[in-house]
């Protein structure tokens, strides 16, 4: 039998002894309540079966996929969230597909990747694009470019920019790596979905929207990544600024 959000087996029959299971459809809104009526034998007795409101996903459980989390972690898809809670947004998360990470709302152009073309001591430097695209570490990334060139300069750079960033859960930003953006392109869609829900800034914010990585090629270049009609690997100069070359924070989802 159907009622409801709940579905109870037998229908009907059973004699003597006989075991009503119930069962409930997943929650994805308020908390419900109804009342299956179970008789035999000359006996009546109503149950009441209450559920309780759906209040989004733990991290560590959730399947891999892109969802919104909120500042209290919890993450929820597209279609169940719920726009009046935008200013309690952390970001759009990519869950699984070899990293996992949460994307700033928004992003910042012009801003160079490194202060000069010196070369920045990182066991990720590869000037081979297949290697470039497995480095997922943007944090360790992050942390070497910022040991090279401090923090003191009044010079604004990307990785320095994306560890000033605070995340609403509290968490410090950093620059994703070539992997991640290469992640990212390949969920870009479900991604930009998110970031129009949450009144966020759109990854692909024109044909040609190049990220810059935390990945470096060499002394002069640092890899990035072009969204839009070509969804491409490229390199960059890294003192390099312009409108189309966005610098995008990201921090890890656990």
């Amino acid at each position: 039998m159907n009622k409801d959000f709940i579905t109870a087996t037998p229908d009907s029959g059973g004699s003597g002894t006989t075991t009503v299971t119930v069962v409930a459809s997943a929650n994805s809104g308020n908390a419900r309540t109804t009342t299956l009526n179970i008789g035999g034998g000359g006996i009546t007795r109503n149950i009441s079966i209450s559920q309780a409101k759906f209040d989004g996903r733990d991290p560590s459980s959730a399947p891999n996929g892109v969802y919104i989390q909120r500042s209290n972690g919890k993450l929820y898809l597209v279609n169940e969230w719920n726009t009046a809670w935008n200013n309690e947004v952390n970001g759009v998360a990519v869950k699984g597909y070899g990293s996992s990470f949460v994307i700033a709302p928004t992003a910042a152009p012009s801003i160079k990747w490194g202060l000069n073309t010196s070369l920045v001591d990182m066991s990720s430097t590869t000037d081979n694009e297949d290697e470039a695209k497995e480095d997922y570490d943007g944090m360790y990334n992050t942390d070497q470019i910022i040991a090279k060139f401090g923090t003191s300069s009044s010079i604004q750079y990307a990785a320095l920019y994306c560890s000033n960033y605070t995340f609403k859960n509290g968490k410090e930003g950093f620059l994703p790596a070539l992997g991640q953006l290469n992640k990212i392109n390949e969920n870009v869609i479900e991604i930009d979905a998110c970031m129009s829900k949450i009144n966020g800034t759109l990854i692909v914010l024109s044909t040609n929207t190049n990220y810059w990585s935390s990945t470096q090629r060499n002394a002069s270049n640092a890899w990035s990544f072009k969204f839009g009609t070509t969804n491409s690997v490229t390199s960059s100069y890294k003192t390099q600024t312009l409108d189309t070359l966005i610098t995008r924070p990201v921090c890890s989802l656990y």
